[in-house]
């Protein structure tokens, strides 16, 4: 089964972050997420960052979904 696309990807992140409420400025960031393992990515430092990293985990983990449904959906 081939990966996602560029193009895929893109949709992806951008569609989470809008579900999440994300600013797309942090586009970026939930897409450098997407590219390492959950184990990697930062943790809460109950500081009240705004956006805190929960809220890009939050739409890095939807656009890991989407891609899986849309990887699914094209070998179904």
């Amino acid at each position: 089964m081939n990966g996602p696309t560029p193009e895929q990807i893109r949709d992806a992140v951008e569609r989470a972050c809008a579900e999440s409420d994300l600013d797309s400025q942090f586009i970026a960031s939930v897409h450098a997420y997407i590219e390492q393992d959950e184990d990697e990515w930062p943790r809460c430092c109950g500081s009240s960052c705004e956006p805190c990293v929960l809220t890009i985990a939050h739409a890095a983990r939807r656009a890991l979904i989407l891609l899986e449904s849309a990887q699914r959906s094209q070998t179904a």
